[in-house]
């Protein structure tokens, strides 16, 4: 899809399209002193990283539930959800340059996000309905360091 087709298919107002605009340009600028992303994916970043985001619409109906990003990188899909109006989002990643970089976007956009930096595996005691990650590990990986967040009804979603 194409980035209208995208707009459309995900009825994305225009001040979201412009917080996405802005959010796809600060990742180019920054990743060319610190690696967010690949820079292929750069050609097409609205089909390859925010349509990519934005299909977990389809399976958190419950903008106020509690969501974890885990090894969140550039902030996908944690950012692009909390520009289209998701509430209660948490941000983690161990690299201090990407928790930089994720600082200035939550400001620059007027986001709502809390943003941890650490190791998951030394996270204790925050619970989320929803867990997510992109391009972080292998599941079995993923699945581990899901155990400390999860509440008896988490529901896992790994892209």
């Amino acid at each position: 899809l194409n980035k209208e087709e995208i707009l459309t298919k995900f009825s994305i107002h225009s001040r979201q399209e412009k917080n996405l605009q802005k959010y796809i340009d600060s990742i180019i600028k920054y990743n060319f002193h610190t690696n967010l992303v690949g820079k292929s994916t750069l050609a097409d970043p609205w089909s390859k990283h925010i349509l990519d985001s934005l299909q977990l619409i389809s399976f958190i109906k419950n903008k106020s539930h509690s969501i974890l990003d885990m090894g969140t990188g550039a902030g996908l899909p944690g950012v692009v959800l909390s520009i289209v109006g998701y509430k209660n989002i948490s941000l983690v990643d161990s690299n201090g340059k990407k928790i930089k970089f994720l600082k200035r976007i939550k400001d620059d956009l007027g986001l709502d996000l809390n943003i941890i930096i650490g190791r998951l595996e030394k996270i204790h005691n925050l619970k989320f309905d929803i867990i997510t990650s992109r391009a972080l590990a292998k599941l079995n990986i993923l699945f581990g360091y899901s155990q400390n967040f999860m509440k008896k009804n988490t529901v896992l979603i790994f892209l």
